[in-house]
C-alpha cells in the first residue's frame, strides 16, 4: 500500500525534530519530512485541526462554566465533560508541538 523503506514502532521515544505529526486519538505518528512534504500545507492542516479542537473545547468549557449544568447534571456526566476537556487540552498541546517542529524546518 505504501513504499516504506523502513517502519519503526515505539511506545516511548523522543519526538523527531524533522518530522510531521499526525494525531489519532492518543496515538502520535511521526513522518520524516525533510525534502518530502510541503511544510506550509502541513501547517495549514494543523491550523484547521486546531480550530476544530478549540471549538469542541469551548463547548466543553461552556458546560463546565455553567453553574446550572454543574448543579443539575449527574456527576458521571460532569466527570465525562472534565475528561473531554483534559483530552482536548492535550490535543491542542500536541498540535502546538507539531507546529513548532514544522516551523523549525522552514
Amino acid at each position: 500500500m505504501t513504499r516504506l523503506s523502513s517502519l519503526t514502532v515505539r511506545t516511548e521515544s523522543e519526538k523527531p525534530a524533522d518530522a510531521a505529526t499526525y494525531i489519532y486519538n492518543d496515538i502520535e505518528i511521526f513522518v520524516p519530512l525533510k525534502g518530502l512534504v510541503d511544510i506550509e500545507s502541513e501547517l495549514e492542516k494543523l491550523a484547521r485541526e486546531r480550530k476544530k479542537v478549540e471549538v469542541k473545547l469551548r463547548q466543553v468549557e461552556g458546560k463546565l462554566n455553567n453553574e446550572k449544568f454543574l448543579a443539575n447534571a449527574p456527576e458521571k456526566i460532569v466527570a465525562g465533560e472534565r475528561e473531554k476537556k483534559s483530552v482536548l487540552d492535550g490535543k491542542i498541546a500536541r498540535i502546538r508541538e507539531a507546529v513548532e517542529r514544522l516551523q523549525s524546518l522552514v
